[in-house]
């Protein structure tokens, strides 16, 4: 029984509950039977080699190995055996599996077998000797086309327009300030008046090209045009000479007129020798135009005067202008392969 419990307030009787008596239950015992097994005998077996089991030209003869008797009531233990794997090849024609590196070695006998001759692969053996053939070849195309040969020894090989455009770097490059008031344009009669109007859309004011005035030969009209450059400013003067054979009053006009620049018009057919001396006749020029180029066999030959050319043939030129150019005539002489 449990003791009676109090609590403030509440009284609660002692309760007396009756310890059960379950019966203890009593299971039959089960015995399992017991079964015999006979002994079992296997007979002996034998496995092939395999690697001389397939047939074919290259197959080999393989010899059976007899497994192990076993003993009495022993299982027997079977051979290992060797991985083999056929191929797609040797299933279908009943031959032996080749090697593929043995396969790839034969392929790569066979095709260099004809290295370095005439039939296969030797023409790329000769790249090198036929590069250094037509850097020569270039080389020598440039000095009769005028490029000045102490550049034609930068030229180096690979892509030829690159190779051109790198060995233009020592070129000068033209440095005409659109801010120069007055800008002179030297030269004979009908080719200077059209390269002093290109000069003046190229120098250009804010919505209209410069004034162009002309300066004629003759000393009569010669005092009035310089009048009007005076009154204009800012303009592009045409300077009107006769031929190449340049007189004091060429140089007296330029410094009539208080020329900023001078652009010089050269003939491409002109000889070196007579550029050079008409250039420094003239005192300071800032850079040139060449005239019938196209007609010259000589075209580059004005890159020999050190001046920066501005205009080839009223075309506007720089780098890559004239290695295209260039490149154009290289072709012609010997095309790239």
């Amino acid at each position: 029984g449990y003791p009676g419990q109090t609590y403030p307030g509440q009284t609660y009787p002692a309760q007396n509950y009756p310890t059960p008596d379950y019966p203890t239950p009593d299971y039959p015992v089960q015995a399992t039977p017991t079964q015999d097994y006979p002994a079992q005998s296997y007979p002996a077996q034998s496995y092939p080699e395999q690697h001389g089991a397939w047939s074919g030209p290259h197959a080999t003869a393989g010899t059976a190995t007899p497994a192990p008797v076993p003993a009495s009531g022993a299982l027997p233990v079977p051979a290992p055996r060797r991985s083999v794997t056929r191929t797609r090849d040797a299933d279908q024609d009943g031959g032996a599996a080749a090697a593929p590196a043995r396969d790839i070695a034969r392929d790569g006998e066979a095709r260099g077998a004809g290295r370095g001759t005439d039939q296969d692969t030797g023409r790329d053996g000769d790249r090198p000797q036929r590069s250094n053939t037509r850097l020569a070849a270039d080389r020598r195309t440039l000095r009769d086309l005028g490029v000045p040969t102490a550049w034609t020894r930068g030229l180096r090989g690979g892509d030829r327009f690159a190779a051109v455009v790198r060995m233009l770097d020592r070129m000068p490059d033209v440095e005409l300030d659109a801010d120069l008031p007055v800008v002179a344009v030297v030269g004979p009669s009908g080719p200077v008046q059209l390269e002093a109007h290109r000069t003046a859309l190229d120098l250009h004011l804010d919505d209209r090209p410069r004034p162009v005035v002309v300066i004629p030969r003759d000393r009569r009209g010669r005092g009035a045009a310089i009048a009007r450059s005076h009154r204009l400013g800012v303009c592009v003067a045409a300077v009107e000479t006769s031929g190449y054979d340049c007189d004091e009053a060429v140089t007296e006009t330029l410094q009539a007129i208080g020329a900023d620049a001078v652009v010089a018009v050269i003939d491409a057919s002109l000889p070196f020798e007579e550029s050079q001396r008409w250039l420094d006749a003239l005192g300071q020029v800032d850079a040139i135009a060449v005239d019938n180029a196209a007609s010259s066999p000589r075209n580059a030959a004005p890159l020999q005067l050190g001046v920066p050319v501005v205009r080839l043939d009223g075309i506007p030129i720089d780098r890559i202008t004239w290695a295209a150019v260039l490149c154009a005539q290289l072709e012609a002489a010997s095309p790239a392969e």
